[in-house]
């Protein structure tokens, strides 16, 4: 688990990392813990990194824990947010932003511990669903849900990835991202396409449209095939729910 602190105090930071690491240890759990005195400074980590936690003291310096999850949510980012507070004033606004807990300082160590295995659990459970890939993007990486992208287009030295909030250029080719894709929900179906099967909206010959009400072409070749695995999946998908 991946997870951020944002604290303007240095004793709390410290106080509440030591916590993690024990619910990290009683439940044989990986905790990769990033520690913030700021807004400032998460948000410059956050172009690099990816949580799946992040803790916030509302009331910092500067741009404050409430309005941070707020933007978050605005970039359209899933992550479990755990307010700490001395207060219980912003409690109703914690509900605006799917907020998983909201602890009152001093933080008890029995309730963070349960705001904790709360959002892991949520995450195991999005994730058999859903997974997140990290991309490469220069020297950095973006992290995507599967379920987030459209389809992904060709291009002569890279592709792009057309998603629910924007497209993504990426310095890769199609068959590389082809092998990154879960092949169940993913289908090429033309040599410069692949498109998400849940996404397809309507099958016409040799022409797709999406949900967002692009079109992509289908090739000759492939028609046959992309059909069989969009009636496939749908079988499949119906059998599950």
């Amino acid at each position: 688990m991946n997870i951020a602190i944002c604290d303007d105090e240095q004793s709390q930071l410290e106080y509440v990392r030591t916590l993690i690491q024990e619910w990290g240890m009683q439940n044989n759990i990986q905790t990769d813990l990033r520690l913030f005195k700021s807004a400032e400074e998460f948000w410059f980590a956050y172009k690099k990194d990816v949580f799946d936690i992040v803790l916030l003291d509302i009331q910092m310096n500067g741009q404050n824990g409430m309005d941070l999850a707020r933007e978050l949510r605005e970039k359209q980012d899933k992550v479990g947010i755990i307010f700490l507070t001395g207060f219980a004033d912003f409690l109703s606004e914690g509900y605006e932003v799917d907020a998983v807990r909201y602890l009152l300082k001093p933080v008890d160590k029995e309730k963070l511990f349960s705001a904790l295995t709360a959002v892991f659990q949520k995450c195991k459970d999005k994730n058999k669903n859903d997974r997140k890939i990290l991309f490469p993007l220069g020297a950095e990486s973006i992290a995507v849900y599967e379920n987030e992208i459209f389809y992904v287009e060709a291009f002569s030295h890279s592709t792009r990835l057309v998603t629910k909030e924007s497209n993504i250029e990426l310095p890769l080719g199609i068959g590389d991202v082809e092998s990154i894709l879960s092949s169940d929900k993913f289908c090429k179906v033309h040599r410069s396409y692949i498109v998400n099967l849940d996404a397809i909206k309507q099958i016409r010959k040799y022409e797709l449209t999406l949900d967002n009400d692009d079109t992509v072409p289908v090739s000759r070749r492939l028609f046959n095939d992309v059909h069989r695995a969009f009636i496939s999946y749908y079988k499949k998908e119906a059998v599950t729910k």
